[in-house]
């Protein structure tokens, strides 16, 4: 099982590689373990376990989650929301942060199925948070 990394240095400083669809991706499932031993976290990222990668698990109100291979959001709404959020790799701290209300996401599954969802509030913004992961960027860390 892999670790979250907290804080630091040993989170990855540059942007995460796409993942190829002829990797073995067999380690993705150490992200929804990891996740799953949080209290009360609803998204985690490749990054966050120390690989550099495009990938992610979102888990809605911790009852539905999948995993997010590649994304790219090909469509936000112009309108933004502030709302408060934590990061598991800084546990404790939280902020305000603005996102999109409502985005259009296409992405891999981790069976390289090719998926577009439209979606809003809590998970358009938890898909947003892990996205950011991907570009070495944590908002709620940010001076």
């Amino acid at each position: 099982m892999a670790p979250i990394i907290l804080m630091g240095p040993q989170l990855p400083k540059t942007p995460s590689m796409l993942v190829k669809p002829e990797s073995d991706i067999s380690w993705i499932y150490g992200i929804k373990e990891a996740l799953a031993r949080t209290p009360n976290g609803v998204g985690l990222a490749a990054p966050q376990i120390g690989i550099n990668e495009q990938v992610a698990y979102i888990w809605t109100h911790r009852k539905y989650g999948y995993f997010i291979i590649n994304p790219e959001i090909v469509w936000a709404s112009p309108q933004h929301v502030l709302g408060i959020e934590g990061c598991l790799s800084y546990p404790g701290l939280t902020g305000s942060v603005s996102r999109s209300r409502a985005i259009s996401v296409n992405y891999y599954d981790e069976n390289w199925i090719k998926h577009n969802i439209r979606t809003e509030g809590l998970e358009a913004r938890i898909i947003q948070h892990e996205m950011d992961h991907f570009s070495a960027i944590c908002q709620i860390a940010k001076d």
